[in-house]
């Protein structure tokens, strides 16, 4: 099976058992300035991306997974938040253009790759940082040091 149809089939389990963001991401989000663009490659269910639209003026949000955008899309609408644009795309082909966020807040990208599996683990998702505007970006690409 390929890891979109994966991601494509645990997608509610995921949801379900994945809500409470990670406290290093919600530490990052808050020093952001308010103006910031970020995007979150690999939003999965949206737990880090629906406190980074509350805080900054824009949000980019990409995964591999159509049934996790639409997750995303209904948490969106309930919550009323609009400032959000998600992308159906693999995180080693990213539709984003250089220069064009601040931030790019995403754990995932450390696990590139089939969930469960060893995948790309931080090879080929390295691309995102490049996408950044100047002295303002700053990436918070580390590896999971903690539970889910």
């Amino acid at each position: 099976m390929d890891s979109e149809k994966t991601w494509n089939t645990i997608a509610k389990s995921f949801d379900q058992t994945r809500r409470i963001p990670w406290k290093e991401c919600l530490d990052f989000i808050e020093k952001l300035a308010n103006e910031s663009i970020v995007a979150d490659i690999g939003c999965g269910n949206g737990r880090h991306l629906i406190p980074c639209a509350k805080h900054c003026k824009k949000v980019i949000g990409v995964d591999l997974s159509k049934q996790l955008l639409d997750i995303v899309k209904e948490k969106l609408a309930s919550e009323k938040i609009k400032n959000v644009r998600l992308i159906h795309a693999d995180a080693t082909k990213i539709p984003i253009e250089d220069r064009s966020v601040d931030a790019v807040p995403s754990p995932c990208l450390a696990f590139a790759g089939p969930p469960g599996g060893r995948g790309h683990r931080g090879g080929e998702a390295a691309g995102p940082p490049r996408r950044l505007r100047g002295d303002a970006g700053r990436p918070a690409l580390r590896r999971r040091t903690g539970p889910s």
